[in-house]
Parts: structure tokens; C-alpha cells; sequence
């Protein structure tokens, strides 16, 4: 990976980008993890993959998002991968 994934901290309901680059010929196929269980893409998160540079969009996060990220290239020289926690901090903030 020339840019590895970055940890991040998000507030509940707002929108998030992982982002990683990585440079790979002949080009890797990439595979999300979320917690170590394959991401797949669907209404609430989007994947993409272009120019080297490997994006995993969260439309508005949830608690349950917060987990570690792991972005996985595969091609037939091997096998590299990059990590990072998402960090969730709830709106609900109670000042006792």
C-alpha cells in the first residue's frame, strides 16, 4: 500500500470515507472487512475502486459501524492488506 488507511473518528448520523492507495500490476482485487467479515456493498455503504485508490463510503454511521476496517489487495504476487478503527461517538451526549 502506498497510502495506508488512516483511524477514524465520526460523529453518529454523519457520512465517512476510508480511503487506502495501493499500486499493484497486475491489478489487485480488493475486499473490505469489517471486523473480519467481508463487507458487501448495499444502500448504506458503497465501495470503489479506481486509479489505485480503494474507497469504502458509510453513508450516515452508525454505533454498529464502529469496528476495525481492514482493506485487503490480492493479485497473483500475493497478498497485502492495511487497518484502521472507526471510532463512533454518539450525538446523545448527557452532561451529568
Amino acid at each position: 500500500f502506498i497510502t495506508k488507511l488512516e483511524p477514524k473518528e465520526i460523529f453518529e448520523s454523519m457520512p465517512v470515507t476510508l480511503y487506502c492507495e495501493v499500486s499493484a500490476l497486475p491489478m489487485a482485487e480488493i475486499t473490505w472487512y469489517q471486523d473480519g467479515k467481508k463487507v458487501t456493498a448495499c444502500e448504506h455503504m458503497q465501495m470503489d475502486y479506481q486509479r489505485g485508490v480503494c474507497r469504502l463510503f458509510i453513508d450516515k454511521v452508525t454505533i454498529e459501524d464502529e469496528a476495525e476496517y481492514t482493506c485487503e489487495a490480492v493479485n497473483e504476487h500475493g497478498v497485502a492488506t492495511t487497518i484502521a478503527e472507526l471510532l463512533v461517538e454518539s450525538k446523545n451526549i448527557k452532561f451529568v
